[in-house]
C-alpha cells in the first residue's frame, strides 16, 4: 500500500512539471506599428501617383513593422486636422487615438515639384511624444516618378526602415567636385577629386556618393564657387544625396618652381624643381549642416624627392600625377583623421592591430603614436565635451599590412598597458610624405592641455 502511495505521488509530480495543451506559449515581442501618412497632392503629382508611392512604401515597411491601415488613419487625421507635412503631433487627443490603436509611429513624407524635378522628403514621427526619431529622416529627388520610386529604397536603408534590414554601418561621404583659384591648371580640379575619391574609397571607412548626382545637385543648386556657398547650402546638397558627411576641397594656388631662382616654371621641370600647391579643406556634418573641420594644407616635393631611377625620362604630366598622388593623399589622412582615425582593434602582448591598412596608404614601417583614452573634459558652463584628457601608451611600428588592417609592434618599452579603442596618431613629421621613408618622429611628451575629439 506504501509503494501504491508513492507511485502515485511520482506520477502527480511528474504531471505538475509537464506543459499542459491548454497553456499558452510565451507570447512573441510585439512588432512596432507603424502607419504612413499621406500628404496632399502638388502640381504635377496625381492623387494616383500618391496613392502608388503610399503602397509602395508599406510593401517595403510591412518586413519590419506591422502597417496600420492607411483607410483607419486617414479618419483619425481627419478628425483631428493633422498636417502631415508638418511631421509634427501635436494634438494630445489625436496620441490618446493613435496609442488606442497602438500606433506606435507615423512614417511622414512630403513631395514636391520644382520646374521639372520631384523633391521627395520622409521622416519617422513618435506617435505618443511628437518627435521626430534621430537618424530617421531622408530626401531623395529625381526627374521623373519611376525615378523617384527607384531611390526610395536608398532613404529607406539610410533610415533603418527596409524591410529584413538595418541602418548601414559604413557611413556615406560626398567630395563635392574641387574647385580651384584663378591661375591653377585646368586639369588639376579633377585630378587631385578623382585621386581623393579613389584613396577614400580604398581606405574602407566610408561610401562614396556618385560625382556625378552631385555635380547636377551643384549646377541646379547654383553652386557656382564651392568655396564661398553658405553652409546650409552644403547641408542641403548632401541631404539630398543622402549623405552623411559633404566633403569641399578648393586648391588655391599649384607652381612648378626652380629651387636655385625660384621662379615659376611654365611646362617644364628640372632635376632641382619642385611643385608647390595650397589646399583647404572643409568637412560639414549634412545632419546638423555645421562645419566641423576646416584646414589649410600646404605641401611641396622635390623632383629629387622621387628615386632616380623612378624618375628616369619623366615628364611633367608625370612628375603632376606623382605630386597629386602625394597631395590626395595628404587630403585624405586629414579628413579620415578628423572623422574615422586609426584606432587599435586588438592587442596580443606586444602585438598591435590597427584598424588601417594599405587601402588607406598605410605602408610596412611606418610609425604611429598611440594615446589611451582618459576621461573627459567638459565645458564647465555649457556642459559641452570640449575632447579627452589623452595619455601616450607607447610607440608602434607597422611590420605587416592588408587592405583593411595592419599589424605593429610596441617599439621598446610601453609607458602603459595599450586599451583596445586607443587613437593612432601619425608619427611622421610630414603627413604626405610618408611613402618616402622619412624618420620617425620622438615620442611625444604627455600632453599638457585637452586633446580634441
Amino acid at each position: 500500500m506504501k509503494r501504491l502511495f508513492l507511485c502515485v505521488q511520482l506520477v502527480a509530480a511528474l504531471l505538475a512539471f509537464a506543459p499542459s495543451e491548454t497553456s499558452a506559449a510565451p507570447a512573441a515581442p510585439r512588432r512596432e506599428r507603424i502607419a504612413v501618412a499621406e500628404p496632399r497632392a502638388v502640381s504635377g503629382v496625381t492623387e494616383a501617383d500618391i496613392n502608388g508611392i503610399s503602397e509602395y512604401l508599406e510593401t517595403k515597411l510591412g518586413g519590419q513593422y506591422d502597417i496600420f491601415s492607411r483607410t483607419a488613419l486617414k479618419a483619425i487625421l481627419g478628425e483631428f486636422k493633422f498636417v502631415a507635412a508638418s511631421g509634427l503631433v501635436v494634438d494630445d487627443s489625436l496620441r490618446q487615438q493613435l496609442a488606442q490603436k497602438s500606433v506606435d509611429c507615423l512614417l511622414v513624407y512630403s513631395i514636391s515639384k520644382l520646374g521639372s524635378r520631384l523633391s521627395l522628403s520622409m521622416m519617422v514621427v513618435n506617435s505618443s511624444t511628437g518627435e521626430i526619431r534621430r537618424g530617421q529622416r531622408a530626401s531623395v529627388t529625381a526627374l521623373s516618378l519611376d525615378e523617384l520610386i527607384g531611390r526610395i529604397d536608398t532613404a529607406l536603408q539610410s533610415m533603418g526602415l527596409l524591410a529584413g534590414s538595418a541602418a548601414p554601418a559604413v557611413k556615406k561621404l560626398a567630395i563635392l567636385p574641387v574647385e580651384a583659384a584663378s591661375g591653377v591648371q585646368a586639369n588639376i580640379p579633377g585630378a587631385l577629386h578623382a585621386k581623393l575619391s579613389s584613396f577614400i574609397l580604398k581606405s574602407g571607412s566610408f561610401e562614396l556618393v556618385s560625382r556625378d548626382d552631385l555635380e547636377r545637385i551643384a549646377k541646379e543648386s547654383s553652386l557656382v564657387d564651392s568655396h564661398l556657398a553658405a553652409s546650409g547650402q552644403f547641408a542641403r546638397i548632401g541631404q539630398l544625396q543622402l549623405a552623411d558627411y559633404l566633403a569641399v576641397v578648393k586648391v588655391e594656388r599649384y607652381d612648378h618652381y626652380e629651387v636655385s631662382g625660384g621662379t615659376a616654371m611654365a611646362g617644364s621641370i628640372s632635376p632641382a624643381g619642385r611643385l608647390t600647391i595650397q589646399m583647404t579643406l572643409r568637412i560639414v556634418d549634412v545632419k546638423t549642416g555645421k562645419i566641423i573641420a576646416a584646414e589649410s594644407l600646404r605641401d611641396s616635393m622635390r623632383s629629387t624627392d622621387i628615386p632616380a631611377a623612378s624618375r628616369r625620362d619623366w615628364t611633367v604630366a608625370d612628375y603632376d600625377n606623382a605630386f597629386m598622388e602625394r597631395a590626395s593623399a595628404a587630403l585624405g589622412n586629414y579628413l579620415l583623421m578628423r572623422l574615422d582615425p586609426v584606432l587599435v582593434a586588438a592587442v596580443e602582448g606586444n602585438t598591435v592591430y590597427l584598424t588601417r591598412g594599405s587601402g588607406a596608404g598605410i605602408y610596412t614601417g611606418q610609425y604611429f603614436h598611440v594615446f589611451n583614452p582618459g576621461r573627459q573634459i567638459v565645458h564647465p558652463k555649457t556642459g559641452r565635451v570640449l575632447g579627452s584628457a589623452e595619455r601616450f601608451a607607447a610607440t608602434v611600428q607597422v611590420i605587416q599590412v592588408a587592405p583593411d588592417m595592419s599589424i605593429a609592434a610596441v617599439c621598446g618599452k610601453a609607458e602603459q598597458p595599450i586599451a583596445q579603442g586607443a587613437l593612432c596618431r601619425s608619427a611622421e613629421p610630414s603627413a604626405a610624405g610618408t611613402q618616402y621613408g622619412v624618420p620617425p618622429a620622438p615620442a611625444p611628451q604627455e600632453p599638457a592641455y585637452p586633446m580634441a575629439n
